[in-house]
């Protein structure tokens, strides 16, 4: 009995292996794969027709005037519920008295010269003259262009360690690139490693923005890359950055989407200090991909120009 108890042990052991030793980059994989097809039988059984066709003929007459009522009612309820379901994309710009024909220029970087907060807006009667006479190199110059990049490492203090870059690309025209790249690398307990790249690209528009609010929203693709094969899905993106008061600067994030099979939340924080365009910067980052979690705070630098 002893000798069969023994065996079941050193069993189940071996089997463990493989699902300890499993880290957070193969469920990625495991998520994100492509589910086998489920092959389901036709239904052979119709319904009747002959009730059916009876009973049509003696209440459409009778019924003609409620559909009509109903679907009224239902375009009405459709129109109301898509004008809430779009209040994130026009309701900043109410609220911060933006107006789309307002062009905004940007400064060398936030609290540049003595400019406040960051995108300076030419409203219909002109609050911001541009001198084309000043020279680039003025810290009151404004140009039609903004970009920034950054570079963080964040840590889930289980090993898996995120090394990030990232570039924003921004104009007058308010039609922008966001671009996001994170490297995964993690210390499985076998002591082997696992490692994986993930990115997501989106096109964005600025919905909304003001000397100390910037807000945009945009969509595009996101992927997955490493030496099993390439995942690709769907990115929908709403952001906004915060220019308090000199030096500090609020941004924070929020998407949503696909990756292969899975669908994707992603979302981040954080508090920053400015220095003639360089930020330093702590958040936290949360990404779920299906059922699995990647997460952990983040110290990152960033610059403006």
């Amino acid at each position: 009995m002893s000798r069969v108890a023994w065996s079941a042990l050193c069993l189940s052991c071996l089997t463990a292996v493989p699902v300890s030793a499993q880290g957070t980059i193969q469920r990625l994989r495991d998520e994100t794969a492509p589910r086998p097809s489920d092959s389901h039988p036709s239904d052979s059984s119709a319904p009747s027709s002959s009730s059916s066709s009876s009973s049509s003929h003696k209440s459409s007459s009778d019924d003609s005037d409620c559909d009509d009522f109903l679907r009224d009612l239902g375009g009405g309820l459709f129109l109301t519920a898509c004008e809430i379901a779009t209040v994130p994309l026009w309701g900043p710009s109410v609220l911060l008295g933006d107006y789309l024909g307002n062009p905004g220029h940007f400064p060398p970087h936030p609290y540049s010269g003595d400019m406040p907060g960051y995108v300076q807006v030419l409203r219909e009667h002109g609050n911001v003259k541009r001198d084309e006479e000043i020279s680039p190199d003025d810290p009151n110059y404004l140009k039609w262009w903004s970009v920034r990049l950054s570079v963080e490492d964040g840590n889930d203090f289980r090993g898996l360690n995120r090394l990030n870059g990232q570039l924003v690309f921004d104009t007058t025209l308010r039609v922008g690139l966001w671009t996001n790249w994170d490297w995964l690398h993690e210390r499985l307990p076998c002591g082997c490693t696992d490692e994986t790249l993930l990115s997501a690209t989106s096109l964005t528009f600025r919905i909304a923005q003001s000397e100390y609010v910037l807000m945009h929203a945009g969509a595009g693709f996101r992927m997955m890359n490493d030496r099993t094969g390439d995942r690709f899905g769907f990115n929908f993106l709403y952001g906004a950055d915060v220019f308090p008061a000199e030096p500090f600067v609020l941004s924070a994030l929020l998407e949503g989407g696909t990756l292969g099979e899975a669908g994707v939340f992603h979302t981040r924080g954080s508090a920053g200090v400015i220095y003639h365009g360089w930020e330093v910067y702590l958040g936290y980052d949360f990404l779920r991909v299906g059922t699995v979690n990647v997460q952990g705070p983040m110290a990152g630098l960033r610059f403006w120009f």
